[in-house]
C-alpha cells in the first residue's frame, strides 16, 4: 500500500447555546480587530508594502505603543493573519502576470527571464515592464472582515465541564477569559479562528487529514450525475437519491420565497406609513434564523451523501478517470422548474470531494475533458 502523506484540513466547531453577553463581548474584539485589518490593508496592500514583513511591522507597533484596545496576542495573530492574506493576494497577481507574459512574449529567452524576474520581488520591482504589469493586476486590497478573531495556542485552552465541552479564549480584560460551550469533543489544537455570524461562533481549526483505509486496485472511469452522485464504467451507481433531495430543497425554497415577496411587498408599503408595523414584520417574518439552520442541515445531508459515495468509488479504484467540470457550460432551456433545479447541482462539492479523498487514500484522479 503506498504511503500516504498527511495533510491538515480545516474542521469547523460550533458554539451550543452561547449566551449574548459573551457573543456581545466577542464581536467587539472582532470589530477592533476589523479595524487593525482594514488599517494594515490600506498600508500595505500594494507596492508600498512589498517587502513588509511580520517582526519589523510588529517590532515598529510596540515601540509606538500604536494598539491599546486590544490584548497584545490577539493583535499580534491578527497581523499575521492579514500579512499572510497580502501574501496570498500578491501571488495571485503573479500568476495572472505569468499568463499574460506567456501570451504577449514570444521570444523564449526573454520569456523566461520574466518568468524567472518573477520569483524575485526585489528584481521585479526594477523592471519597469513588470511593474507595470504589476500594477495592472494587483490592485489595491481592502478588508472587508469585521467578524473574525484569529488566536494562537496559547490564547485559548479547551476543557470539559458537567459533559459539556468548551473552548476559553482571552478577552479584553486582563486575566478574564470568554468560556464558549461547543458541540463538538475533538481535541483543539494550534492556531483557530473564531468566525460570529448570528449569534453564533464558527471555531475553526486543523487536523492532519489521515486515513488508515488503502484505495482499490482497479481502473474505473465515472460520470457525475444528478440524480445519483456518480455512475461508474461497470454500471454501478454511487449516491443514490441525491437529485431527490436537491429537487426537494429547490422546490420548497420556491414556495418559500414567493411567500417572503409576498410580505416583502406589503413591507414596503408600510415603510412610510407605519414604521412600527413593518419593523415587526421585518422581525417576526423575515428572519433568516430558520432557513440558515435547514440550509445548514441540508449542505451536511449532501455532503455526507457524495462523500461516502467517492469513498465507495476509492475503495474499489486505484486510478479514477472522470470529467473535468471545472468550466461554465451553455445550457439548453429546459424550463423553468428544471433549469431551477439542476442550478442547485453540486458539481463543485463533487469534484472537491473526489480530490480530498483521493488525495487521502493513496488513489489517482485523472481528468479528461468534457464531452
Amino acid at each position: 500500500m503506498t504511503m500516504k502523506k498527511a495533510k491538515k484540513v480545516t474542521r469547523i466547531a460550533y458554539s451550543n447555546d452561547l449566551n449574548q453577553a459573551k457573543f456581545d463581548t466577542l464581536t467587539e474584539i472582532a470589530k477592533r480587530c476589523g479595524s487593525i485589518r482594514t488599517e494594515i490593508w490600506r498600508n500595505y496592500g500594494s507596492v508600498s508594502g512589498l517587502h513588509a514583513k511580520f517582526r519589523p511591522v510588529r517590532d515598529s507597533f510596540l515601540a509606538t505603543g500604536h494598539i491599546l484596545n486590544l490584548p497584545q496576542r490577539i493583535w499580534r495573530a491578527t497581523l499575521s493573519d492579514v500579512l499572510g492574506d497580502l501574501k496570498a493576494n500578491r501571488e495571485a497577481a503573479l500568476i495572472n502576470v505569468n499568463r499574460h507574459i506567456f501570451r504577449n512574449v514570444n521570444n523564449q529567452n526573454k520569456r523566461h527571464e520574466l518568468f524567472k524576474n518573477l520569483k524575485n520581488d526585489s528584481v521585479w520591482i526594477k523592471n519597469s515592464y513588470e511593474r507595470r504589469l504589476m500594477r495592472k493586476y494587483w490592485k489595491h486590497g481592502k478588508n472587508h472582515t469585521q467578524n473574525q478573531i484569529v488566536l494562537e495556542p496559547g490564547s485559548y485552552k479547551c476543557f470539559s465541564y458537567h459533559d459539556k465541552n468548551y473552548v476559553e479564549v482571552i478577552s479584553l480584560t486582563r486575566g478574564k477569559r470568554i468560556a464558549i460551550p461547543i458541540t463538538t469533543n475533538y481535541p483543539i489544537t494550534g492556531q483557530i479562528r473564531l468566525i460570529l455570524r448570528e449569534g453564533q461562533v464558527e471555531i475553526h481549526y486543523t487536523i492532519d487529514n489521515t486515513d488508515e483505509r488503502g484505495c482499490g486496485k482497479n481502473k474505473i472511469g465515472i460520470d457525475k450525475g444528478y440524480t445519483e452522485a456518480f455512475v461508474d464504467s461497470e454500471g454501478e451507481f454511487y449516491g443514490e437519491g441525491l437529485g431527490q433531495i436537491l429537487s426537494n430543497e429547490s422546490d420548497y425554497l420556491k414556495a418559500k420565497y414567493q411567500k417572503r415577496h409576498k410580505i416583502k411587498a406589503v413591507l414596503e408599503k408600510l415603510h412610510s406609513k407605519k414604521p412600527k408595523k413593518a419593523k415587526r414584520i421585518r422581525k417576526n417574518n423575515l428572519g433568516r434564523n430558520k432557513l440558515n439552520k435547514r440550509q445548514k442541515r441540508h449542505q451536511a445531508s449532501v455532503r455526507t451523501i457524495i462523500f461516502t459515495a467517492v469513498n465507495e468509488v476509492v475503495d474499489k479504484a486505484a486510478t479514477i478517470v472522470c470529467e473535468d467540470l471545472s468550466k461554465t457550460f451553455k445550457t439548453k432551456n429546459l424550463g423553468k422548474n428544471t433549469n431551477r433545479r439542476l442550478s442547485s447541482w453540486v458539481k463543485g462539492l463533487m469534484a472537491s470531494a473526489i480530490d480530498i479523498v483521493a488525495s487521502r487514500r493513496g488513489s489517482r484522479v485523472v481528468l479528461v475533458n468534457a464531452a
